[in-house]
C-alpha cells in the first residue's frame, strides 16, 4: 500500500517534470522542497496537509488564496521560532 507521503512525492515529481507554466505567479506552488510536516503544516511552504493533497487540481484563484494563507502561517511560525 502506498502511503500518503509516497503518493504526494510522486505527484510533486510529476508536476515538476511536466513544468506546467503558471499564468499568474501568485498561483505558483510555494514548494521549496523542504517537505517537513509539523502540526499538520509543511514548514517549507506553509500549506496544510489538506491543501497539499488537493493543490494540483485547484483553480488559479484558489491557489492564490492558499498561497496567501500559507505565507501567513510561515510568518507566524518564524516569529514563534525567533521567540523560543
Amino acid at each position: 500500500m502506498v502511503s500518503f507521503f509516497e503518493e504526494f512525492e510522486a505527484r510533486l515529481k510529476r508536476q515538476r517534470d511536466e513544468k506546467v507554466p503558471q499564468d499568474n505567479p501568485l498561483a505558483a506552488s510555494p514548494c521549496i522542497k523542504v517537505c517537513t510536516i509539523e502540526d499538520d503544516v509543511c514548514v517549507g511552504c506553509g500549506r496544510t496537509l489538506d491543501e497539499l493533497k488537493g493543490y494540483g487540481s485547484l483553480g488559479e484563484q484558489e491557489r492564490i488564496v492558499i498561497n496567501a494563507l500559507a505565507k501567513r502561517r510561515l510568518m507566524k511560525l518564524g516569529s514563534r521560532t525567533r521567540q523560543s
